[in-house]
């Protein structure tokens, strides 16, 4: 696996550093493989931030600026005090204003957050402000109706780049839009796996056919996994069994499944919850979120909303998992003004799941004109992941329920502490 490059500049928030600033995002984009469109989308999304935030800056701030080389991306990361930050304007669906001339001097910062192709804001441990910008790279979609491999002797075996290519186009050849969209894209799959953020097994024949394959990712304590895709019959839990057996050497507690395939075999984990389709019946069932616990989970804090309490509890019943239920709710106290959230949309699944990066006063409205921005753009599922092992956070509980969101399923260790994935499921 080839090690993520990584360059940082620190400069003083002074104009006169703009274009210091500016080549530097871009050339080390350039360096780490993006193109040069992508390269400048990124120069120009830092270049508005370095303009806004410098021009209010006090005397002697600074800006720290990382480029990260991921494989397939390339994110930089604008580290500055946090006071320095207009708040309101991180949320992309943000509505303009035209007669507000204080939105229009901070336009460019709107705008910067919509020339990358991932956006985030993290309060880090030292109190600086980081935003986060990342661009892909530009790889050509190849999806071909590729035949069924032929029956043979298939094993777990260590794959080169043309089985992974192989093992994405059967994958969307045989799934189609019940894959996840990167397998869209062979070449950025192979990146993927390359850059050590993925991992998989395949099973092959040694003949150059793929007869099937599992791809899982780490999160923290979590592994997220998608597949087993299988393109032959019998090799479903030779692959469940290899994934289990690389990750008990690893440091998760547990692993999820998702969307699991119908080839799943179920009696390897449990089940966390159904979604909900858009009217209100219950998808097919080989779609239930699964979960396997991996090593003994010795219990957290979490910070549940009294309307909760009782699904909460439930579900860590049904799990047999420790867990210390702090009851919260409002009681007036002052939140800061203008509330973050981070969405990822998954274009081939058309679902797109939102989280919290500031909790503010307004969250009930930003949500609100997430969910119609969403469903303008035609997605079928529109996900929420609430993270209750931050106690600021779980005061987001009437808000989802407000706009429309209710609770699917609580996912183990998903975040800083357990994930509620609640899912939309219509407005008032």
């Amino acid at each position: 696996m080839e090690d993520h490059k990584v360059a940082e500049l620190r400069t003083p928030l002074a104009m006169e550093m703009l274009s210091l600033v500016t080549g530097f995002t871009e050339n080390a984009a350039k360096a780490f493989g993006l193109d040069d469109s992508r390269s400048l989308r990124l120069g120009l999304a830092v270049e508005e931030i370095f303009v806004y935030i410098s021009a209010q800056a006090g005397t002697g701030e600074t800006m720290r600026l990382i480029a990260r080389s991921g494989g397939y991306y390339v994110e930089i990361i604008c580290l500055v005090s946090a006071h320095s930050l207009p708040i309101r304007l991180m949320n992309k669906t943000a509505a303009a204003d035209i007669g507000d001339e204080e939105f229009l001097v901070e336009m460019g910062i709107f705008l910067a957050a919509r020339m990358v192709d991932r956006f985030k804001l993290v309060m880090e441990q030292d109190k600086e402000m980081g935003l986060y910008f990342l661009v892909e790279k530009q790889y050509p979609e190849m999806i071909a109706q590729l035949a069924m491999p032929p029956k043979g002797n298939y094993a777990i075996q260590a794959s080169g780049r043309e089985d992974l290519k192989r093992f994405a186009q059967q994958v969307i050849s045989c799934y189609s839009e019940a894959a996840p969209d990167f397998f869209r894209f062979p070449g950025k799959f192979v990146d993927m796996v390359d850059s050590g953020e993925y991992e998989t097994v395949l099973a092959l024949d040694g003949k150059g056919n793929v007869g099937g394959g599992m791809v899982w990712k780490r999160d923290g304590k979590l592994a997220e996994a998608y597949g087993p895709y299988v393109f032959q019959e019998g090799l479903a839990a030779l692959l469940v069994e290899k994934v289990l057996e690389k990750l008990a050497r690893s440091s998760v507690v547990g692993i999820a499944v998702r969307q699991p395939t119908r080839e799943m075999p179920r009696d390897y984990f449990e089940e966390l919850g159904l979604s909900q389709s858009s009217n209100k019946e219950e998808i097919p069932s080989h779609q239930a979120v699964l979960y396997r616990q991996l090593e003994e989970d010795t219990g957290m804090v979490v910070f549940v909303h009294t309307s909760l309490q009782g699904f909460v509890e439930k579900c860590y019943e049904r799990l047999v998992l420790p867990r210390n239920i702090i009851s919260i709710q409002r009681a007036g106290e002052k939140l800061v003004p203008h509330s973050v959230f981070a969405v990822s949309v998954d274009g081939n699944q058309k679902q797109a799941v939102l989280s919290a990066l500031v909790v503010g006063a307004d969250a009930q409205a930003v949500l609100r004109d997430y969910v119609s921005s969403l469903q303008q753009q035609g997605l079928a599922g529109i996900f929420f992941e609430l993270d209750i092992g931050k106690e600021l956070e779980s005061l987001l509980s009437e808000d989802l329920s407000a706009v429309g969101f209710r609770p699917a399923f609580v996912l183990p260790w998903g975040g800083q502490g357990d994930l509620i994935v609640f899912q939309y499921a219509g407005g008032e």
